[in-house]
């Protein structure tokens, strides 16, 4: 066992480090200022750095529901750090968005987070037994179950998703870009349980966004420029997608096209002949 050599002499940054904390237990105390304070054979780099540089602990991370943040995703604690944000409400985990370590001008830092923590929504009407009839935009087969199926639609591109039929028989995902809400006629086309055929399982995506008046504003040519264009049926499935949306804190529908941005539009034209385009900002995005 090697023993401790009388005189060896203590690491330059622990020694520093003791000082610190001495130094700040004593402005603690009212005793004297921290500014006044002079640290005798401390580094001035490495002062500064533990003095004055914001950090945000680990044990003021954000809360979130139906999710965690996991400490072994985080960059790091200082200034500009991220910590990623998972969701739990689908097939798998998702990780949906980062949290960041912010200054608010004193020592310790704050996370960025809506007022009420991140809130992981799902994005689904329960399961029913139902379907529409003659909206199938796209069937795909072999698909092991509901869950699957849902994914199949908030992962397909070609157009928004909003509704999905699984057979369980033969495993048939059909995805569709009406639900039983915005049908010609949902008395004749929705039925409950499915009237052509037994056995198919029914789900709606759900807008879970708390969204701003509606505004009729003249074109789209506007700052920020669009993160995402995408063909939808209305308003309404613009919105949902936005909803869904990590990022997207705001929209223009016109013309069955939905422009999803990641900021609010200013200033918006609205003195024109015709206002053509739908603008709304989806609140808590937006904060």
């Amino acid at each position: 066992m090697r023993s401790l050599q009388t005189g060896a002499s203590f690491p330059a940054a622990y020694g520093c480090l003791l000082l610190l904390v001495a130094t700040f237990t004593r402005n603690s105390r009212g005793t004297e200022p921290v500014e006044q304070q002079s640290v005798p054979s401390c580094d001035a780099d490495f002062e500064a750095k533990f003095r004055y540089v914001p950090r945000c602990p680990y044990y003021s991370l954000p809360r979130v529901t139906n999710g965690w943040i996991d400490e072994a995703s985080c960059s790091g604690y200082l200034l500009n750090d991220v910590c990623n944000v998972t969701c739990n409400v689908g097939l798998h985990p998702t990780t949906v968005t980062q949290t960041v370590c912010l200054s608010n001008g004193g020592i310790l830092g704050d996370w960025s987070a809506p007022a009420n923590g991140f809130q992981c929504k799902d994005f689904w009407s329960a399961t029913i037994y139902a379907c529409i009839g003659g909206y199938n935009d796209k069937s795909v087969l072999e698909v092991e179950d509901m869950e699957t199926c849902a994914e199949l639609c908030l992962t397909e591109s070609s157009f928004i998703c909003s509704a999905v039929e699984f057979q369980e028989t033969d495993r048939r995902c059909q995805l569709t870009v009406r639900n039983r809400y915005n049908l010609p006629s949902p008395s004749t086309e929705f039925s409950q349980p499915c009237s052509t055929a037994a056995g198919w399982q029914f789900r709606d995506r759900v807008d879970v966004g708390e969204w701003s008046d509606e505004a009729a504003v003249c074109g789209h040519d506007y700052q920020p420029a669009a993160v995402s264009v995408r063909t939808a049926l209305d308003l309404a499935a613009c919105r949902m997608v936005c909803s869904q949306t990590v990022g997207c804190c705001s929209i223009l529908f016109g013309s069955g096209q939905c422009e999803m941005r990641a900021g609010k539009v200013t200033p918006l034209v609205t003195d024109c002949a015709s206002p053509s385009w739908t603008y709304v900002e989806e609140l808590q995005s937006c904060d």
